[in-house]
């Protein structure tokens, strides 16, 4: 029965430790994120998403970009462009309001943001890795 326990516990334990850490960094088009790519996220199996808040303006420069003020020509313009782009421009729809979503979701106040395991926030640090261990620091005084 200890045997079992201990094996139990550490399996627990080791879980805990070595848990990923889901990382969201949130910003605007003129937002450059670094630091993403670091080892130590590969290592820790940590996940590094980039959210543009500017998303939905993209999505809209896309399909209205340059259209005639006669608004049966616009129409079937914009038909065209998403007849053309098809199944990837629902994606791109998606992927595109992911941000404003993730904003509203943590009540963001302003950003750029990293957003760590969807409860700490980090404010106006466009470096990631630095956000980490800013988080890291944080966590191994207060857990």
């Amino acid at each position: 029965m200890k045997k079992i326990n201990l094996i139990i516990f550490s399996l627990l334990f080791c879980s805990v430790i070595n848990a990923a850490t889901l990382i969201e960094a949130i910003g605007d088009k003129n937002t450059q994120f670094e630091g993403g790519d670091a080892d130590v996220f590969e290592e820790s199996k940590s996940q590094v998403h980039l959210y543009n808040l500017n998303g939905p303006d993209e999505i809209n420069k896309l399909l209205g970009d340059k259209l005639p003020p006669n608004k049966e020509q616009a129409m079937a313009i914009v038909k065209s462009r998403i007849a053309v782009l098809g199944p990837s421009l629902e994606v791109k729809t998606k992927t595109a309001y992911l941000g404003i979503t993730a904003a509203i979701r943590y009540r963001l106040t302003e950003y750029p943001a990293i957003v760590f395991n969807q409860k700490y926030v980090i404010y106006g640090e466009t470096d990631i890795e630095a956000a980490y261990n800013q988080y890291q620091a944080w966590l191994d005084k207060h857990e």
